[in-house]
This record gives C-alpha cells, sequence and structure tokens, in this order.
C-alpha cells in the first residue's frame, strides 16, 4: 500500500435528536479505523482506499473531526464498500445541536471537506411551524445551499474569492444571526413598552376614561407592532428561519384583520373584552420573543423554554374565544352601518355586506382556523417537553455515572 501521503476524503454529515450521520466519500475501502477520543468529542477515522494515481491504485485517508458536543464512543458502521463508508454515533444528551456538528471554537477553521448531506438531513423537530421560529440550523442550511450555488453560477475559483468558502459560509450565518437576535430583542423590547405604557395607563387612570381613551391612543402602536411582526412571515418565506409560512399567514393576517375590525366598529372601542383582547396579545410576545432571542445565540434556558411552550395554555384559547366574541358582537353595527361594504352601483357590478361576510366567518372559518392552530401548538409543545424531560433524564444518568 501507498503510504507515502494521506489524504481527506468529503465527509457528510445530518443530525436527529439522537444520532449523528457521517458519510465518507472513499471507494472500495478497508482497513478502516473509528475512534472517538477526548471523551467523545472527537472523531479520528483513516482507512485505505482505491486511488488511481498511486502505484498500488490504494492511498490512506484520514481526517479528524471535533465535535459539538459528546458522542457515544462506539460508532456502528452502516455501510461499508462501494463509494462510501457510512457511521452513526449516538449523542450522550439527545438533543438537536442547531449551530452543527463542529466543537464552537472551531467554527472559525475551514473545514472545506465537510459537507451536508442534504439526503439525510432532517429537520429539528422542535422548530416552529407558525410565525414563532427564528434562528435554526436547517434555516442555515438553505441559506448555506444559497451561497453555494450563488458561487457556482458566478463560476468563482477559489483562488479568487477574499475568503474561502467555509469562511464565507460562517460570515453570512453569523450576519444573520446576528440580525435575527436584533430583531427579535427589538420586537421584545417594543411590545414590551406598549404594554407597560397601557398598564400604567390603566392603574393611573379612572377606568371609565381609561376605556374611553384606550383604543384611539393605542390603535396606531398596535397596528405598527403587528406590522413588525409580519417580518416573522418573510423571514419564512426567504429561508432566514424554518418557520411554517402558512400558520405565521394565518395568525399574522388574523391580528391585523382584528384591529381594523376593532377599528371599524366606534363601539368597540371603550369594551372592555377588546382591552383584554388587546393585554393577551401582548402577553404572549414577552414569552416568545426573549425564547428566540436566546436561541439565536445557542443559548437555552429551562425556565425561559419551560414558559414559553406553557403559558399559551391560558393565553392562546383566552385570545381564541375573545376574538370570536368581538367577532360576533360587531357583527350587527357592520350589517346596519355598511362600513367596509360594498354597494351598487360600482364598476364591479357586484356588492356585498361586510356583516355578513364577518357572520358567515365566524361560524364557519374561525371554528377550523382556531382548532387548527391549537392542534400544532399542542404538537410542538409536547414534542418540546418530551425533548426537556428526555436532557434532564441523561443529565441524571451522567451524575450518576460520575458518583459510581
Amino acid at each position: 500500500m501507498d503510504t507515502q501521503q494521506n489524504l481527506r476524503p468529503f465527509v457528510y454529515w445530518a443530525q436527529d435528536l439522537e444520532h449523528i450521520y457521517l458519510k465518507v466519500d472513499v471507494k472500495e475501502a478497508k482497513d478502516i479505523d473509528i475512534r472517538i477520543l477526548e471523551d467523545g468529542r472527537l472523531v479520528d477515522f483513516s482507512a485505505f482506499a482505491y486511488s488511481p494515481n498511486t502505484a498500488n491504485n490504494c492511498i490512506k485517508y484520514t481526517f479528524r473531526l471535533p465535535l459539538f458536543d459528546s458522542v457515544n464512543e462506539s460508532p456502528e458502521l452502516t455501510r461499508v464498500g462501494g463509494i462510501r463508508v457510512e457511521f452513526t454515533l449516538a449523542k450522550i444528551k439527545p438533543t438537536f445541536w442547531g449551530n452543527g456538528i463542529l466543537a464552537s471554537d472551531e467554527q472559525k477553521q475551514t473545514y472545506r471537506w465537510l459537507k451536508f448531506d442534504f439526503e439525510k438531513w432532517r429537520d429539528d423537530p422542535n422548530d416552529e411551524q407558525s410565525a414563532d421560529e427564528s434562528g435554526d440550523g436547517s434555516a442555515e442550511l438553505t441559506r448555506n445551499a444559497h451561497i453555494e450555488r450563488l458561487m457556482r453560477e458566478l463560476n468563482l475559483e477559489k483562488d479568487q474569492l477574499m475568503f474561502s468558502e467555509g469562511q464565507l459560509r460562517q460570515h453570512v450565518n453569523m450576519l444573520f444571526s446576528c440580525y435575527l437576535f436584533l430583531f427579535n430583542l427589538a420586537m421584545f423590547f417594543f411590545t414590551f413598552f406598549i404594554l407597560c405604557s397601557i398598564l400604567f395607563d390603566f392603574v393611573s387612570t379612572e377606568k371609565a376614561d381609561f376605556l374611553l381613551d384606550f383604543w384611539p391612543a393605542n390603535f396606531k402602536w398596535l397596528l405598527i407592532a403587528t406590522l413588525f411582526q409580519s417580518l416573522d412571515l418573510f423571514h419564512s418565506l426567504v429561508g432566514l428561519t424554518n418557520a411554517g409560512s402558512v400558520a405565521s399567514l394565518l395568525q399574522i393576517s388574523g391580528r391585523l384583520a382584528m384591529l381594523f375590525i376593532v377599528n371599524g366598529c366606534p363601539p368597540l372601542w371603550h369594551w372592555s373584552p377588546v382591552f383584554s383582547l388587546v393585554l393577551t396579545y401582548l402577553l404572549s410576545e414577552q414569552f416568545r420573543y426573549p425564547f428566540y432571542a436566546l436561541k439565536t445565540l445557542g443559548i437555552s434556558l429551562r425556565f425561559v423554554t419551560w414558559l414559553r411552550y406553557n403559558v399559551w395554555l391560558l393565553l392562546y384559547p383566552l385570545g381564541l374565544f375573545l376574538e370570536a366574541f368581538v367577532l360576533l358582537i360587531s357583527v350587527p353595527f357592520y350589517y346596519s352601518s355598511g362600513v367596509y361594504s360594498l354597494q351598487l352601483p360600482n364598476a364591479l357590478n357586484f356588492s356585498y355586506n361586510f356583516g355578513v361576510v364577518l357572520a358567515l366567518f365566524s361560524f364557519i372559518c374561525f371554528p377550523f382556523i382556531g382548532f387548527t392552530l391549537i392542534k400544532h401548538m399542542f404538537k410542538q409543545r409536547r414534542t418540546k417537553m418530551d425533548e426537556l424531560y428526555r436532557e434532564e433524564a441523561a443529565m441524571k444518568r451522567s451524575r450518576q455515572k460520575k458518583h459510581q
């Protein structure tokens, strides 16, 4: 065998909650040696494989891969022979590595031979499929794919680039992560400011006077906050986050519709259920945006996560109930006033009464939308709580092993 030169093969990786999947691009490999070193945080691979440009048509391939977290020291070979070697590593802690598999202190180094395995990639099962997801691993993969495609289209050679391909990916991902962090942080402070302003007026003003001025004083700020929240949908559509665009559209358009329905019906402006509905909107954001701001930094705090996936059990059904109540109460006003209605004659030769449309929507569409969103949130909560319980159990087992 020709051992005068060692080469690094291309290595393709993917992950799920419990495993890392590695695919090594070597042909007709033999004498495969896979070692897990440094307490499960370093993969050391070597194998002899076919190489047509060597004396014996065989050369040694090696690589060392520092991992983000510890894995089991017994790798499982799942495929040997042909054009590749595939093996699986079991994670010690069953959790999704949102920042990739490389060790955090190795991220700045260039691993050009390490590629994403899109065939085996699985999204983080805890990623929201609603309008409340920002900053996740699979979104990073989407950005990386866009970068690779752009480089191919421009036909850029590596020596023509100011940055290597890996460095370019890192800088772009860092830029988007900073943007998403600042966006979530700004939305938290903005909604927190509106909430505090409303509560201050509530405790410092007579109830009758407060309700009299509540809607005219706050509608503009509520509308601005909701319009900024529509950027969540934009982030999902362009691939910055992995949020489901359909659920995002339902949630954001629903809030915008409720704002304009209330604003078009002056009798509702002084109604206490409208005040309660606004509070549920603002309170829900106080637990949502901090969670996603921390997530973009790769920080997971158990208390914040627990609040994010449990407080909605009260706020979400309450918000849906208040929305339905407001819709039904506003129907007579819109039916008799003609606000938002289209009357003949007009260029379209078409008319409708918004009160009738609102009534049909309230009884036919609204229950289905509410059920769909509640079902989705329960699914996300179950997945996240299961992950927290598994992590806690893994930590307990780890502590028990140390004491033994």
